[in-house]
């Protein structure tokens, strides 16, 4: 039979709870700037990806889908903090038609080949914004 022992020796609680709540407030911040940074990236990936696909038009009042893109950080229905890239009201409903194709059309999937492209540098900024937070 093994037992396992542990000291625990008692500090100030006020110091203790200090230094937790800036843990999380630094935690916060370092996740508010990931989400910003990596949603920007995803952003101009997802125009890029559009404006090689788009096609001219004459029509007066026409806005095209790369020029109708928004990205903002919003809490998800979880009470999570989410980036949301997504188009704007005059194109929105259009993305997964243009994306996922339909029996008329192909699918250009230009979301999945912007967040592919997106990958690495995502991955620098969370490095990046971890090391500011002095995690």
């Amino acid at each position: 039979m093994m037992y396992l022992a542990a000291k625990i020796r008692m500090t100030d609680s006020e110091t203790i709870d200090v230094f937790l709540e800036g843990i999380i407030s630094s935690a916060e911040a370092v996740e508010e700037n990931y989400l910003k940074r990596s949603a920007e990236v995803i952003k101009k990936n997802i125009k890029d990806q559009l404006n090689s696909i788009k096609t001219s038009t004459n029509r007066a009042g026409h806005k095209h889908m790369a020029d109708d893109v928004q990205a903002n950080v919003v809490r998800d229905k979880y009470g999570y903090k989410v980036a949301r890239i997504k188009g704007g009201k005059r194109t929105g409903t259009k993305w997964h038609l243009v994306n996922d194709g339909t029996y008329r059309s192909d699918a250009t999937h230009f979301m999945d080949k912007a967040i592919a492209q997106s990958e690495s540098e995502v991955n620098k900024i969370f490095e990046e914004e971890m090391n500011r937070g002095g995690f």
